[in-house]
């Protein structure tokens, strides 16, 4: 139990601190987005944007609003209306 207090305890320090976590990236056919990932434990969005190194970091995202983005015929469009402007995201 102590193993875990102080897991969790080193994972709220990083995560508050700018730390990026590592989320696994999948590559997704669009023009504007190369690659996104989901951390399920942070409910973490990870996207990268073609053209750019910098991975966006999108917070408290629900796993459903990931599922639709896998499924999305147009990423870019479902990014737009559905995840910029709409949750907190740190630049890693």
């Amino acid at each position: 139990m102590k193993r875990i207090s102080i897991a969790l305890a080193i994972l709220v320090l990083g995560t508050s601190l700018g730390f990026a976590i590592d989320i696994p990236m999948q590559p997704v056919e669009s023009t504007f987005i190369e690659c996104i990932g989901y951390d399920e434990a942070t409910q973490t969005l990870a996207l990268q944007m073609r053209n750019c190194l910098d991975v966006y970091h999108y917070l408290n995202v629900p796993e459903n609003v990931f599922d639709e983005f896998l499924k999305a015929g147009s990423k870019g469009g479902f990014f737009v209306e559905n995840v910029k402007d709409k949750f907190e995201h740190k630049v890693k």
